[in-house]
C-alpha cells in the first residue's frame, strides 16, 4: 500500500481554498458530530497550516495553530449531527471562536431558497427554533 503524498491537512486546506475563493458557495454541511454547530471560516480562523507543525512529526502538536490567509471569503460551516445518535457537548478546539451557535439537541437543518435569497433555520424536535441566518450569502457581500 502505498500512502497518499498529501495529509488530512492538506488536502482539507486545499479544498477550503477553492470554496473560499468564490462568491457561490455561502455554506459547506458537514456530520459525523453528534450536535449542531454554526461557525463562519475567514482568513482568521485559526484552523492550522504545515507550517505550524514546528517539529516535523506530522502533526500539529506544537502548540501553534495559525489562520490559513487563502480563505479569502467567508464562508459558513455547518455540522448536522443531532438525529439521535448520544449527543455530546462542545469542546474547546483552536476554532472555537469561529463557532457562532452550538447545541447537543436533536434537530432538523431547513434550507430555503427564494430569488437571490438562502436562509436556515434549524428547529428542535419539539418545534423550537434553534437558530436561524435569514441570509447566508451576506457573509460574501461584506
Amino acid at each position: 500500500m502505498v500512502p497518499f503524498p498529501q495529509g488530512i491537512l492538506e488536502v482539507r486546506n486545499r479544498l477550503w481554498e477553492k470554496i473560499a475563493r468564490t462568491s457561490k458557495v455561502a455554506v459547506v454541511f458537514a456530520s459525523d458530530e453528534h450536535n449542531y454547530h454554526r461557525m463562519l471560516i475567514t482568513d482568521t480562523t485559526r484552523v492550522g497550516i504545515l507550517k505550524d507543525d514546528l517539529n516535523g512529526n506530522g502533526k500539529l502538536d506544537d502548540g501553534k495553530i495559525s489562520p490559513d490567509p487563502a480563505f479569502s471569503l467567508p464562508t459558513w460551516f455547518v455540522i448536522s449531527g443531532g438525529a439521535g445518535a448520544p449527543y455530546y457537548t462542545e469542546q474547546v478546539a483552536p476554532w472555537s471562536k469561529s463557532v457562532m451557535f452550538f447545541t447537543p439537541l436533536a434537530h432538523a437543518v431547513m434550507i430555503r431558497a427564494d430569488a437571490g435569497m438562502l436562509s436556515l433555520q434549524v428547529v428542535s424536535e419539539h418545534g423550537q427554533v434553534l437558530d436561524e441566518v435569514p441570509d447566508l450569502m451576506g457573509v460574501k457581500r461584506r
